[in-house]
């Protein structure tokens, strides 16, 4: 991933869940209205992409999603739970 000098908000979940479910409306619109001005990543674990762009199809949201299939991002951010917000200084990695 290549971030701009910018926040950057990081979701962890999966299409299944949901709590996970009830959150996409509103991810996408976040998304929509900060596409500029936030790096936003939708973060899916453990999930194949078929069946994630199906998920997001039939919901009509548009996001972009990172596939984490061996759980390195949730690892690294400490998710212990799903759906988790995560918000990025732009200094960090």
């Amino acid at each position: 991933m290549r971030r701009r000098a910018s926040p950057t908000s990081s979701i962890s979940g999966r299409r299944g869940a949901p709590p996970c479910q009830a959150e996409i409306p509103d991810l996408a619109a976040f998304y929509a209205a900060h596409r500029e001005t936030v790096d936003f990543y939708a973060v899916n674990l453990q999930e194949e992409a078929p069946a994630v762009q199906k998920f997001l199809t039939e919901r009509q949201a548009e996001l972009p999603v990172v596939l984490d299939a061996k759980g390195k991002a949730s690892t690294l951010y400490g998710v212990r739970a799903i759906p988790t917000t995560v918000v990025v200084n732009a200094e960090e990695p």
